[in-house]
């Protein structure tokens, strides 16, 4: 299994984050199609937040994690890091602007139990938008196997939403920080909650992942 730091669905806003600028989103979805064909397992890091970012690119990155062939997708939640080193090394002692970049929280992933749930209740609530059948299904197909979201969902440290650290997340959430987590949920929600990832997930399971 080979992993790709592909950062993002838009190639526009790939090449202002300066990562892997060159590289056209077909030519990613010809790549994985090759290693896909030669027996290799793909593993794709996306980024969700931070400048320049929308709720619609966001969901351009969800519909090329989709269509790109990657076997695993990973979201990370954007951390302002840049502008942080700047802050660090302007301050020469403790301040709220220190405090601020240094402050974080995890998002909490409630999935794994919510769906459980829903298997004996279908009238149960937690997620942000309803879940569907098929999603149900395919989490309960999916946990006969061992998977949990527990498991999948890394990388989910932010910026805390508490005190001067609020107005961090707000500017890299595009000013809709619950906008921004329910789009991280419906991201490891349209990947992982799927038919076709369950037959996925049965070969990695057959193949000692």
């Amino acid at each position: 299994m080979l992993a790709f730091g592909l950062e993002h669905g838009d190639e526009n806003r790939r090449k202002r984050l300066k990562a892997g600028a060159d590289y056209k989103n077909a030519e990613i979805v010809s790549l994985f199609k090759r290693l896909r064909d030669a027996g290799i397992q793909t593993k794709a890091y996306f980024m969700i937040g931070g400048q320049w970012e929308t709720a619609e690119s966001a969901l351009d990155t969800i519909r090329f994690a989709l269509d790109c062939g990657a076997t695993l997708a990973y979201f990370a939640l954007y951390k302002e890091f840049v502008k942080a080193v700047h802050v660090l090394s302007e301050e020469r002692g403790p301040s709220s602007r220190h405090d601020a970049f240094a402050e974080y929280s995890q998002m909490a992933v409630v999935w794994d139990a919510t769906y459980s749930a829903y298997l004996s209740d279908p009238s149960m609530k937690g997620l942000s938008s309803p879940a569907t059948q098929i999603e149900i299904e395919s989490y309960a197909q999916l946990a006969k196997l061992g998977f949990r979201f527990s498991d999948i969902v890394k990388y989910n440290d932010h910026h805390a939403d508490s005190d001067s650290s609020s107005s961090i997340l707000s500017n890299v959430t595009w000013g809709e920080p619950s906008e921004y987590f329910s789009i991280i949920e419906t991201a490891y929600r349209r990947f992982y909650l799927r038919p076709e990832f369950v037959h996925e997930y049965s070969k990695l399971v057959r193949e000692g992942y």
